[in-house]
């Protein structure tokens, strides 16, 4: 945990790639340069509309910086619509969605 020792950034150098060192002094006299590595910036997606009768939920992908939305009915005598369209994956490089059109609920009607 850095917040138990007295450090200082002093150096920052950066790449056209988005590749970056970081230079770390410590008051101890220990100096570190890091390794390249690349910093992304993760961007959110707008909300997406939540369909009629439904709720939605919302999980990380494992493995990635992107979540996914998934869709579920908001009563049990509710049916999702369209099995095909129950996720949407925000790709949080570029902050967009993969689909904005997610399966609505429709009401179940007993055949009798």
């Amino acid at each position: 945990d850095l917040s138990k020792f007295s450090y200082k950034i002093d150096e920052l150098e950066f790449s056209d790639g988005g590749n970056y060192t970081f230079r770390v002094r410590f008051d101890s006299g220990l100096d570190i340069v890091t390794e390249e590595i690349q910093l992304r910036i993760k961007q959110r997606c707008r909300p997406i509309t939540t369909p009629p009768n439904t709720i939605l939920e919302e999980e990380s992908v494992p493995g990635s910086d992107d979540y996914k939305v998934t869709v579920r009915c908001s009563s049990d005598n509710r049916i999702i619509m369209d099995e095909d369209r129950t996720v949407a994956t925000c790709d949080t490089t570029t902050g967009s969605y993969d689909t904005r059109a997610l399966s609505p609920c429709v009401r179940t009607i007993d055949p009798t």
